[in-house]
């Protein structure tokens, strides 16, 4: 049973670094049927990216948002979900999601990815009309 878990999530991989995102998905959900939990929630977050890849905004979100309930404190699954709600989801959401994001990674002594979220954060601010010193301010808080 687990080589053929094993030989699903190789193929799934294989087709996510060929772009066939259809032939991913398919092989992640046959996974997960059988193992939800797959590699700490590392299965839900793959088949996330898939969606995304296809347009499947809506189903993707649930599943970032799933593979976070696996691990609340993977800065992997929380900046997966923050990148894509910068792309495709409301700014406000997208901002309090970087938020945690950029305490996250302090916490982890990530400085060089502070920084980076730092400037998606002020770019969102400015999406939703925060001024650059309450964004500043926010960014030095956490």
């Amino acid at each position: 049973m687990k080589e053929h878990l094993l030989e699903l999530s190789q193929n799934a991989l294989e087709s996510m670094n060929r772009g066939d995102f259809e032939s991913a998905a398919k092989a992640l959900n046959e996974l997960l049927e059988q193992q939800p939990n797959w590699e700490h929630g590392g299965g839900v977050y793959n088949l996330a990216c898939c969606l995304e890849e296809l347009g499947l905004y809506d189903d993707a979100k649930q599943k970032f948002e799933q593979a976070l309930n696996y691990e609340p404190r993977n800065p992997i699954f929380l900046g997966g979900l923050a990148s894509f709600l910068y792309l495709h989801g409301d700014p406000r959401e997208a901002f309090a999601k970087h938020l945690a994001l950029i305490k996250l990674e302090r916490s982890l002594g990530n400085e060089a990815k502070v920084l980076s979220i730092a400037q998606a954060l002020r770019t969102l601010g400015q999406r939703i009309g925060l001024p650059p010193a309450a964004v500043d301010g926010l960014i030095d808080e956490s």
